[in-house]
């Protein structure tokens, strides 16, 4: 979608799939004016694409957390079982 400013020409897209963003603005150079609009919209989803940050990694299944929490736990409680056998025995 080209808008037309007061002082020149600015593109915005809109994003698909960005976690942080809705929308990007692109001013244009004053010799850009030339170009096609396809043209401007293929820049600005390269120049996007070409910063886009990695996709976030999925959070762990609440059963890898609980196998998590359990070998914690045991652990712990080892530890405490030693260090009580160390002092009193």
């Amino acid at each position: 979608m080209l808008v037309k400013g007061c002082q020149g020409k600015v593109i915005r897209v809109k994003s698909a799939g960005s976690r942080l963003f809705d929308e990007a603005f692109f001013v244009l150079r004053g010799d850009a004016a030339d170009a096609g609009e396809g043209d401007m919209l293929a820049e600005a989803n390269r120049i996007l694409e070409e910063n886009m940050l990695p996709p976030r990694r999925r959070a762990s299944s609440p059963s890898a957390r609980l196998l998590f929490f359990a070998l914690g736990f045991a652990a712990a409680s080892v530890a405490w079982l030693l260090l009580l056998l160390v002092l009193f025995v």
